[in-house]
C-alpha cells in the first residue's frame, strides 16, 4: 500500500489496526462502515465532502436515496436479514 502513495485510505473500523500504520507513513485514513441501507445516502456525502467531490457525492446519495425508496414500495412484508462476512480473507 505504501508504494501506492495513496492521498486518502477509505478503509473500515474492520482494518481499524492498520490506521496508526498508515497515518504514520503520511497517509490520510478515512474509516466508513455504514451498517444500514440508510447510512450509505450519508456516508455517501461525507467521502464527497472529504475528496472536495460534493455535488457529484449529494447527486449520487439522491439517486441511492431514490432508488432504496423504489425498492421498498409496496413491500408487504420485511424479512430480517444478516450478511456474515469473513474477515480472514
Amino acid at each position: 500500500l505504501a508504494t501506492y502513495n495513496p492521498s486518502i485510505v477509505l478503509s473500515s473500523k474492520t482494518w481499524q489496526r492498520g490506521t496508526p500504520a498508515m497515518r504514520k507513513l503520511g497517509m490520510k485514513v478515512y474509516e466508513s462502515d455504514p451498517n444500514s441501507v440508510a447510512a450509505v445516502s450519508a456516508e455517501t456525502r461525507n467521502i464527497g465532502k472529504l475528496l472536495g467531490r460534493t455535488r457529484a457525492a449529494n447527486d449520487l446519495a439522491n439517486r441511492i436515496a431514490g432508488d432504496v425508496a423504489a425498492a421498498k414500495r409496496n413491500i408487504r412484508s420485511r424479512p430480517r436479514v444478516l450478511a456474515a462476512l469473513d474477515q480472514d480473507q
